[in-house]
């Protein structure tokens, strides 16, 4: 019988001899990703606001979509493969009357860790962990800067199907319909405070579900 302090040894080299015969692929991917948010309370502090400037000839507009780049690593072994992504989703409503207007600026950057599996080549399920870094900022024309309204940190998940599309031998693309579900609620009173004059410090939470589909170029074949 083999000494308890080879049988570590023994088992590294079986180890490595078994993952020897799997495949095993590295791909860096790029895309972008067009989605639908549901913002019930940032929408409401928004028409407000419009209520209040019935002046506007183009009233600030609601917080519906939003769309940015995704850039990533992916290793495949077999039917499994392991993700690292940074997605940063953003958007720009403004409003307008003369020379006066507001805009605010949204960014919901996304720093995910996740697995994919696969049913078969061509179609592909997959989910993540997110650290979310979401951030508003809003100017006027009495600003000659942009002033940060919220910068705050959260968790969310996605979760996709994925089609994928073999072009070239050194080009895949996938097509991806997703959901980002939010873990965390944000604060979001300081651009209530800002847009309709108010200085209130109660929470006005908001949850940034959202849905769409991400276009994805990787390197490689699948």
């Amino acid at each position: 019988m083999l000494q308890f302090k080879y049988r570590p040894i023994l088992f590294l080299i079986v180890f490595l001899t078994s993952i020897g015969h799997l495949t095993a692929q590295f791909n860096i991917k790029i895309g972008y990703s067009i989605g639908y948010m549901q913002a019930k309370s940032t929408n409401d502090i928004i028409n407000s606001f419009n209520d209040s400037h019935a002046n506007y000839e183009s009233p600030l507009e609601n917080f519906r979509f939003l769309h940015g780049v995704l850039v990533g690593l992916r290793y495949r072994l077999n039917d499994v493969a392991v993700h690292l992504d940074w997605n940063n989703k953003f958007n720009l409503l403004q409003g307008s009357g003369g020379e006066n207007y507001q805009k605010i600026y949204f960014k919901n950057s996304s720093y995910s860790f996740g697995l994919e599996f696969f049913g078969t080549e061509h179609f592909s399920l997959g989910g993540t962990i997110d650290l979310d870094a979401l951030r508003y900022r809003t100017q006027t024309n009495l600003m000659t800067t942009k002033t940060t309204l919220l910068n705050d940190y959260g968790f969310g998940s996605h979760f996709y199907v994925s089609i994928n599309i073999e072009g070239t031998d050194i080009l895949t693309l996938n097509l991806q319909p997703y959901v980002q579900v939010p873990w965390t609620s944000y604060d979001i009173h300081a651009l209530d405070n800002a847009l309709n004059a108010k200085n209130l410090d109660e929470k006005l939470a908001e949850k940034y579900l959202n849905f769409g589909i991400r276009i994805i170029f990787s390197n490689g074949s699948f």
